[in-house]
């Protein structure tokens, strides 16, 4: 049995195969297809593999669970070794792994089913986006408080309250500008909204169901 480490990024990921005499060697792939195709060829059904928990590891374990006899996902923040290296390299960090693996040291993470994946993302989404529309109404605030007009968050908030802020006259040539881009830009994303809010309650009756 091999004990796999792999240090993840974005585009691309760093393997150290650990075997049982503790010798071992370290390959680079790009993440893409031929480099999953030719990862996965240099693997062995009994190898168990370790991966950071992180934004893209939800993808490469499907990609590379059947080759295996277990993927571990790891807790990168409650991995000191890691975590606290000073040595923090792609190459290092996967001889780590492979190695605390092999001890059975891994602080892991559980993982969950698709449908709970998938509402996890609707709420980053949706959580994304209200943060978007809280930044456009303070460029409005903003705008405003420089030409002197005092505005409450329910100028903002209601349809009316815009309508008003819309036609409000005496402010600078720029700050129209700015205000109406505010204005133009929360419709849109609070619809987007809504429908998240939607999507993820539809989903949350699923994971109940």
């Amino acid at each position: 049995m091999r004990h796999i480490g792999v240090d993840l990024s974005r585009n691309k990921f760093t393997a150290c195969f650990l075997e049982e005499d503790d010798s071992y060697s370290v390959a680079t792939f790009p993440l893409v297809p031929e480099g999953l195709e030719a990862f996965r060829a240099q693997l062995h059904g009994d190898d168990r593999l370790a991966v950071e928990a992180g934004q893209n590891t939800y993808f490469f374990f499907g990609q590379v669970q059947a080759a295996v006899a277990e993927v571990v996902l790891v807790a990168t923040h409650k991995f000191a070794v890691i975590a606290q290296s000073k040595q923090k390299t792609d190459r290092n960090d996967a001889v780590v792994l492979a190695r605390f693996l092999k001890l059975g040291c891994l602080p892991m993470v559980t993982m969950p089913e698709e449908r709970i994946r998938e509402l996890r993302n609707l709420f980053t989404a949706r959580d994304t986006l209200v943060k978007m529309a809280r930044q456009l109404k303070c460029v409005g605030h903003a705008a405003l408080i420089r030409n002197g007009v005092f505005s409450k968050r329910s100028d903002f908030a209601s349809h009316a309250g815009r309508a008003r802020l819309a036609q409000l006259t005496g402010l600078g040539p720029a700050d129209r500008l700015i205000l109406d881009m505010a204005l133009r830009g929360l419709e849109p994303i609070e619809m987007e909204i809504v429908q998240l809010e939607r999507s993820s309650f539809d989903s949350a009756r699923t994971c109940q169901g």
